[in-house]
């Protein structure tokens, strides 16, 4: 029986079903799931598996047009290294200064579905 889904995973918070079971992602949630994990992750920080990215250097910097250009550079490198599976189509940072984040959105294709998708995250420059 073919799977009418390309991508599937389990939910990384381990969240369950009312059956009982673990909650099973596909397609589009395996990716954003896959890309938030790459944010999420230092760089080297997991042995035997490398993904990550670069973007807590940026934590506590102060926000410009120059650090917004610097996370835009990082969030691409990222996704591109770690999740070949899509191609960035647009990397939009907008800066909330009086709240101290950036709010992303990265428009995207998911190759072998044929699907743009839109992700939106947000990443705060101080804990």
């Amino acid at each position: 029986m073919a799977s009418e889904y390309t991508y599937s995973d389990m939910s990384s918070g381990m969240e369950v079903s009312s059956t009982g079971a673990v909650k099973i992602l596909y397609d589009e949630d395996v990716i954003i799931q896959s890309i938030r994990n790459i944010f999420a992750t230092i760089s080297n920080e997991r042995v035997r598996n490398a993904i990550g990215s670069s973007l807590v250097r940026l934590l506590f910097t102060p926000m410009t047009k120059e650090a917004a250009g610097q996370i835009r550079t990082l969030v691409r490198q990222s996704i591109e290294r770690y999740e070949p599976r899509v191609k960035i189509e647009k990397i939009i940072i907008i800066p909330k200064y009086d709240l101290h984040y950036y709010d992303i959105t990265i428009e995207m294709t998911i190759a072998q579905i044929s699907r743009n998708v839109t992700f939106k995250e947000r990443i705060r420059t101080f804990v």
